[in-house]
C-alpha cells in the first residue's frame, strides 16, 4: 500500500496565480513574534487544533471529506492517493509517505 501526501513545501511552492496571495513557510516561532492577521497552520500534519471555524485546506487525498466534488470523480482521486505501490505514478513518487518505522522487537 502507497499512500500519497504533499510534502511540506507544496504551498508555498505554488505559483501566486493559484494562492491569490502571499504564503510563506516559517518556524512556528517565527510566526508567533509576526505582527497583524496571520493565518497559521502545520504544511501537512494537524500538529495543534485550529483556532477558526472555516478552512479550505488540502489533506492527504485518503483522509479528505468530498465535500460538494463530484463523488465519481473523488473516488478516482482517493484510490489513485492510496493504492499498491507498484502502481504510483512516477510523478507521484514525490508524494509517496514514507513508511512507519518498525516498532522495536521486545524479547
Amino acid at each position: 500500500m502507497a499512500l500519497l501526501e504533499p510534502h511540506d513545501g507544496w504551498l508555498d511552492g505554488l505559483p501566486d496565480a493559484f494562492t491569490g496571495r502571499s504564503v510563506s513557510r516559517v518556524r512556528l516561532s517565527e510566526a508567533r513574534r509576526r505582527t497583524g492577521p496571520l493565518f497559521v497552520k502545520p504544511p501537512t500534519d494537524k500538529s495543534f487544533p485550529a483556532a477558526v471555524w472555516a478552512v479550505v485546506e488540502a489533506d492527504m487525498a485518503w483522509f479528505s471529506t468530498v465535500y460538494a466534488a463530484d463523488p465519481d470523480r473523488a473516488l478516482d482521486v482517493v484510490l489513485r492517493s492510496a493504492g499498491p505501490g507498484s502502481l504510483v505514478r512516477e510523478r507521484d513518487l514525490t508524494f509517496r509517505r514514507a513508511r512507519p518505522a518498525e516498532p522495536a522487537s521486545r524479547g
